[in-house]
């Protein structure tokens, strides 16, 4: 398992889309891959836990745990984002290869990938670029 760098803050290029969720809980990665756990508030999601970090690829990968999703609507442990054109652009396959790969998982460790997301991530990119392009 490679190093990550954790990352204290990030601007997504385009913007953060979910790839994935976990069944193992953000604080238990956190301590196996010697990193530290931030918290936040998400507006009208409640609490929130994870940290982001670049993977040895270079993507970046921000991994969010809901506080109130864990208790109330059965969630295993957080969503995993990347940029929007990451998603656009690529399998999921291939990028969960990337991703468990550098977080030292297996595909046991997952509980949901978004096979269908490519198409909306895609549009999502293309509106961005679009609106920052002169």
């Amino acid at each position: 398992m490679a190093q990550l760098e954790r990352l204290a803050s990030y601007m997504w290029p385009t913007d953060a889309f979910p790839i994935a969720s976990l069944n193992i809980r953000v604080q238990e990665l956190a301590s196996r891959l010697g990193l530290a756990v931030s918290d936040w508030e998400v507006d009208g999601l409640g609490p929130a836990s994870g940290f982001g970090c670049r993977l040895p690829s270079g993507r970046v990968l921000l991994l969010e745990e809901l506080e109130l999703s864990v208790k109330y609507q059965g969630s295993t442990g957080p969503y995993l984002y990347l940029d929007a054109a990451e998603v656009a652009e690529n399998e999921p396959e291939d990028l969960m290869i990337d991703i468990l790969g550098a977080l030292g998982l297996s595909d046991s460790d997952v509980r949901w990938v978004n096979t269908v997301g490519r198409q909306e991530a895609a549009r999502l990119t293309s509106i961005v670029r679009a609106a920052r392009s002169p």
